[in-house]
């Protein structure tokens, strides 16, 4: 011990005290108890180059309408033909930092929560684990886009594969592309520990794969000043022509009461909503996920043949300012409500 004191004869109590404070703070995994200890230790490896959720969770790059070219406009984030249009006058604020609690049980999806707006302003939606709608089912969050000058909302969804949902770094699995949290397999969803919290005394499907940290923005809508730049890959657009089923009747409802919630508003808590995370999961009474319909199954094996869906791809507009990006992969950007987004050990 003398000779480690020794060591720093010169160093200041200040620094030290920087020293101490920077190796407990920036420990952001979250501590493990000896039943999750040995769950860790049972997970299956995962290859660091690949990423089991990476590729199962957007669809085959195949798509028989051609992108657009450079000369031509894309309107990405145009509203959909059956889509409610819910506009607000001015940007979300920036997302909150927050913990996810643990997935309660097998086959609950994790969907983030969000800032919605009504005539009054803004609120936040808790996050919360759903449960899946039928195996294999994916959420697609929605988002806030800059459109006709307005913040046009995009409704989440559930299908088989993850969406566009406007380059927002949502954290907890959803990068801002794709969702890296966990994939179906066989039939059950396994969960990545890595970036995902579960109880591991009643889900033992999982397995640990490291999500790279690049940056940490908490940009909470696309285009616009300020806004994220992010344009929809060819998978993304492929996921979006796929067969859609809308935020589950729980979701709704959960909503409704976060507007009711004076403390949810940003208005009332300047952008630190009380409670960012819902602590009771959405199930209305449900204790497993249906099987996934006939039509979605025949759509996902015909991808898997190499044949896009038949749907209407998203309409023009001459004030789209920038064509969509090609299918190359962006770099991975951290995840804004975690803190603890390092593998764990």
């Amino acid at each position: 011990m003398k000779k480690t004191a020794s060591a720093f004869p010169a160093l200041p109590a200040l620094v030290l005290g920087i020293l101490v404070i920077g190796a407990t703070g920036c420990h952001s995994n979250p501590p493990q108890n000896s039943d999750q200890s040995q769950n860790a230790a049972a997970t299956q490896a995962a290859d660091e180059s690949q990423d089991p959720a990476e590729q199962a969770n957007l669809a085959p790059a195949v798509e028989t309408t051609p992108p657009p070219s450079s000369n031509q406009q894309y309107a990405y984030n145009a509203p959909e033909s059956d889509e409610q249009a819910e506009y607000a006058p001015g940007p979300p604020p920036p997302l909150p930092d927050y913990e996810q609690p643990e997935a309660p049980d097998p086959n609950y999806i994790w969907a983030p929560g969000y800032w919605h707006y009504a005539n009054t302003g803004y609120y936040w939606v808790p996050g919360a684990w759903v449960m899946a709608p039928y195996v294999g089912a994916l959420w697609t969050p929605g988002y806030w886009g800059i459109y006709n000058g307005r913040y046009l909302w995009h409704h989440g969804y559930w299908g088989p594969h993850v969406g566009f949902y406007g380059g927002i770094n949502y954290g907890h699995g959803y990068t801002g592309v794709g969702y890296v949290g966990g994939y179906w397999d066989n039939g059950s969803f396994r969960y990545n520990t890595a970036v995902t919290q579960v109880n591991p005394e009643v889900i033992h499907s999982t397995y640990s794969h490291r999500v790279r940290v690049v940056q940490n923005p908490r940009v909470s809508y696309n285009g616009g000043r300020g806004g994220l730049a992010a344009r929809p890959l060819t998978a993304e657009r492929v996921a979006s022509h796929e067969r859609h089923t809308g935020p589950l009747p729980s979701q709704q409802q959960h909503r409704q009461r976060a507007s009711q919630n004076r403390e949810q508003w940003a208005s009332q808590n300047h952008g630190h909503p009380k409670t960012a995370a819902a602590s009771q999961p959405l199930n209305a009474g449900r204790q497993k996920p249906d099987s996934m319909p006939p039509a979605v199954h025949e759509q996902v094996q015909r991808e898997r043949q190499g044949h896009a869906p038949e749907a209407a791809s998203r309409s023009t507009h001459p004030d789209s300012r920038q064509p969509q990006r090609n299918n190359q992969r962006p770099q991975r950007r951290e995840q804004p409500n975690r803190t603890d987004q390092n593998p764990r050990p």
